[in-house]
């Protein structure tokens, strides 16, 4: 093994200088300097869903110490703060510490990750051995995939967290593996593995699942143990550490899991139909990507014929790679692609790659191997570039301005509506020029005091009640099947006041009702129509109401000739009144959630979130979604047997008579 404290060469620092430089213009290149540390948040599909949910936490987190809330501003009240996106843990806990808005805690994050992947490379590589030249080398490796591959557009479209953890991997395997190869005290790699799994952990759990793989690798070796007895007491120790550290706020995140368990099983397929196949080429594209290949080659000869030097770190690295893509095309094939995010796990795959082929690279361009080999490489490499800029279309700069279409609609929506009514915003799965980046996120921002039925794509806790316009279809259902009857009923019960709309479906669908939408502007694609119902937050009975994050304050109330009031929030089990009046949840077969009921209540009821009634339940008949849903998907001709987990077939497109009576 090389070792670095020994003499150095005469200007042995230069080449990873000008290393170091590469990956920091390159990173500067993502974002103007003068606009890293504005409030402006990256506009780039979910980015401004993450800002807002990200300062949402951050408060939640400073207020009360957990990592979940009652959120009026979306949905008709919800709550937010969930399993799969545990990513928001880390820059929320930033912000409560720093204070700093999301909007800048990310872009920071952005600008980290571009530079910590290829330094991360060259730094493992040289833990694990390699000299300098091989660890620049996959560092240069690591640098083109991060810059001009999946990657590069994982991170600019949103997967910043993810891509950071995931970018702390392969350091923490060579440190630990370094240091248990040293006179280190054990406690020092116990510090190390805690500190560093714990922020892998709350960045990105699909990462804490690669770790795990890759620090078994490290204890196993096939001609002596690398740990000695202590440091085996260590890998079973340093997880109770990450258990002890995040559990406090991720236990709500699995009970959260476990509630809609059913939901995921019933709905999800169906919802994201396509996504099986979609995950099965986005996998195949990415194995096939031009400067995976271009590496696989010689890091595969460098495994099958390996140097004496390092033939134990090739093995391993190259075994973990095997394992990992043989994990990756297992799920995909059987269809749970969904459910895992596979694209995550081949990221890290195809970095793992810049080690062998760093070793076997190197000694092509030294002329080991003859000038012919030299010059195909060296041919192969650029064209492997090439052909990744053409495809991917890298260096594109992170937006923080908005379209112009966009903006105009802001500001004439900020003009011309209040507080009395939602807004109902028409979502997407699928970003174009026309719907470019996810603004729903941005509406709390641009349009303070408001409520929107809107949730910026799918977020948590949403997904069980989905209560929003998505691509033409409301409510799970097509917005075609509605009728005039239960397009009225829809915006009564969510007291909407104004419909953004931009798919053709749903445009058509609501100037088919001039008695009820009334068109008033159109900016680009997106058609802003006024609701002609007069809207209500109370579905019975009346009042003022004033609701802020998990607060909701009623005055001056006037139950209904039954003594009922009922409001047009969401009823969790945590919440509660102040004064003790009992809430009681009715349900709409809108919704499967349960909506605020009150009896006989005084004239002003201050209902809030007590975080020490635990996190909710999501579905109302816990862990149960309600049987009126499962009836209406039979309708559908959705299969309902999914205990196999082989997913969901929709056989017909929904008409009128399938939707269930109102029961109020």
């Amino acid at each position: 093994m090389t070792d670095p404290t020994k003499s150095r060469p005469r200007g042995w620092w230069m080449a990873p200088a000008l290393f170091i430089a590469l990956v920091v213009i390159a990173a500067g290149l993502r974002i103007a300097p003068s606009k890293i540390f504005t409030l402006d948040p990256p506009l780039a599909q979910n980015y401004a869903k993450h800002v807002y949910f990200t300062n949402f936490h951050a408060k939640t987190i400073c207020e009360s110490g957990e990592f979940w809330g009652y959120d009026p501003t979306y949905g008709a009240g919800i709550v937010t703060g969930s399993g799969w996106f545990i990513a928001y843990l880390f820059p929320a806990v930033m912000g409560c510490v720093t204070g700093w808005d999301a909007a800048v805690i990310i872009k920071l994050m952005l600008l980290t990750v571009f530079i910590l992947w290829p330094m991360g490379a060259y730094l493992s590589a040289r833990w694990l051995g390699l000299d300098r030249r091989q660890a620049i080398l996959a560092g240069f490796l690591e640098f083109c995939i991060t810059q001009f591959s999946f990657r590069e557009q994982g991170i600019m479209s949103s997967m910043v967290g993810s891509s950071l953890g995931m970018s702390l991997v392969l350091p923490l395997t060579a440190g630990f593996r370094r240091l248990n190869q040293t006179e280190a005290r054990p406690w020092v790699s116990a510090a190390v593995l805690a500190v560093t799994a714990t922020l892998i952990f709350s960045l990105n759990p699909h990462a804490s699942l690669v770790m795990v793989v890759c620090l078994s690798a490290v204890m196993w070796d096939r001609r002596r143990l690398l740990l000695n007895p202590k440091c085996v007491g260590i890998l079973a120790l340093a997880p109770l550490a990450v258990f002890g550290l995040v559990w406090p706020w991720t236990k709500p995140m699995m009970k959260y899991n476990a509630s809609i368990a059913v939901f995921w099983d019933l709905l999800y397929p169906m919802v994201h139909l396509g996504w099986n196949a979609l995950n099965r080429a986005a996998t195949f594209l990415a194995l096939l990507q031009p400067l995976h290949i271009f590496m696989v080659i010689p890091g595969y000869r460098n495994f099958r014929r390996p140097g004496p030097e390092h033939s134990q770190v090739v093995r391993m690295v190259f075994g973990i790679y095997l394992a990992i893509v043989a994990a990756v095309l297992l799920v995909v094939a059987t269809g749970q692609g969904p459910k895992v995010f596979p694209m995550r796990y081949l990221d890290f795959a195809i970095s793992l790659m810049t080690i062998p082929a760093a070793i076997r690279l190197l000694e092509v361009l030294r002329g080991q191997y003859g000038r012919r080999r030299l010059v195909t490489t060296v041919l192969g490499f650029v064209a492997a570039l090439g052909l990744s800029m053409l495809v991917f279309r890298p260096w594109q700069q992170l937006r923080t301005e908005m379209p112009d279409n966009i903006a105009r609609m802001m500001t004439w929506l900020d003009e011309n509506t209040d507080d009395q009514s939602r807004l109902l915003i028409e979502t997407t799965h699928n970003f174009s020029d026309d719907y470019p980046f996810d603004f729903a996120g941005l509406l709390p921002r641009l349009l303070p005091g408001r409520e929107f039925v809107a949730l910026p794509t799918t977020e948590s806790p949403g997904v069980a009640h989905s209560t929003g316009l998505t691509e033409g279809i409301l409510n799970w259902i097509p917005i075609a099947s509605y009728s005039p009857e239960r397009l009225d009923d829809y915006m009564r019960v969510y007291s909407v006041g104004w419909v953004v709309a931009f798919h053709d479906l749903s445009v058509q669908r609501l100037r088919e009702q001039p008695e009820l939408f009334e068109p008033r502007e159109q900016f680009g694609a997106f058609h802003v129509f006024k609701v002609l119902r007069a809207p209500s937050y109370f579905l019975a009975g009346s009042g003022k109401v004033n609701a802020v994050a998990d607060r909701i304050s009623l005055t001056d109330l006037r139950p209904d000739k039954d003594g009922e009031v009922v409001l047009s929030y969401h009823l969790f089990s945590s919440l509660r009144t102040v004064s003790g009046e009992k809430l009681e949840g009715v349900s709409h077969p809108f919704d499967p959630m349960h909506w605020i009921k009150l009896t006989n209540p005084p004239d002003a009821v201050e209902i809030v979130n007590d975080v020490s009634l635990g996190f909710p339940d999501f579905a109302p008949d816990q862990n149960e979604y309600p049987p009126r849903v499962i009836e209406v998907l039979r309708k559908l001709g959705v299969r309902t047997d999914v205990a196999d987990g082989t997913g969901i077939v929709v056989r017909r497109v929904p008409s009128q008579e399938d939707l269930p009576a109102p029961t109020w």
